[in-house]
């Protein structure tokens, strides 16, 4: 018995960080939260894409949007959509097509069904509901 509590102790140690490596793991958070946003037209922003531009590991990344409960993959599309549903209904004279392309995507159809899945409407029921 007392083997599994020093087990526990040890793994609670493992998950314990400095204050200095919070502020940097925040620093870290900030910047790759601001290239996600600041590339989100790049067809090509993806996990490997960010790590690049840190100067850091696919892991690190990865372990990063893991405490914020999600993934670079999954974030970036929230993004991506999210911003899209913006535009659709911030600039009526843009096509849907036009939008899902400006936003990274590379197939209107797969966004129009990531859009419906998201929002529950199709791109133009959208626009004319909003």
């Amino acid at each position: 018995m007392s083997g599994v509590f020093f087990d526990l102790v040890a793994l609670a140690m493992r998950g314990a960080t400095r204050p200095e490596e919070r502020v940097t793991d925040h620093a870290l958070r900030d910047k790759v939260l601001a290239l996600v946003d600041a590339h989100l037209g790049d067809p090509a922003l993806r996990t490997l894409t960010l790590a690049d531009a840190c100067h850091t590991s696919v892991r690190t990344i990865q372990n990063l949007f893991a405490t914020m409960g999600t993934t670079p993959s999954a974030y970036i599309l929230e993004r991506r959509l999210v911003r899209a549903a913006e535009r659709i209904t911030g600039n009526p004279a843009a096509s849907i097509t036009e939008v899902a392309f400006e936003m990274g995507f590379n197939d209107s159809a797969y966004f129009a069904r990531c859009f419906r899945q998201r929002f529950g409407v199709a791109p133009r029921a959208w626009r004319t509901r909003n």
